[in-house]
């Protein structure tokens, strides 16, 4: 009998210190500042990992800039290219046909 006023005993003790802290089996006090500082260096990992970010975003957009001005670099030099070449081609038939018009005429 005395072991089962023991536990009931007990069992008052606990809801009173469940009572007492809350409706918490445990405190908060030393719990708050393990959840402080897990907040904090949650912050912290999360500003360093969004500079990484856009350190990265940057790198890349330079990378892309010099790749994009390097294709309209060689698109400049086809369209000289082929410029060129339509212009030498335009001026050879222009040239037969000035030989065919001296030979027609003579």
């Amino acid at each position: 009998m005395e072991d089962r006023n023991q536990v009931v005993e007990l069992l008052e003790k606990v809801d009173d210190m469940v009572k007492a802290n809350g409706g918490q089996y445990y405190t908060g006090d030393p719990y708050q500042g393990v959840e402080l500082m897990l907040k904090t260096k949650e912050e912290e990992l999360r500003r360093e990992y969004e500079k990484k970010i856009e350190e990265k975003e940057r790198e890349l957009e330079t990378k892309f800039a010099k790749e994009k001005q390097k294709l309209e670099e060689r698109l400049n030099e086809y369209k000289r290219y082929y410029e060129a070449k339509v212009r030498l081609e335009t001026e050879q038939m222009i040239n037969r046909d000035e030989e065919d018009d001296d030979l027609l005429s003579n």
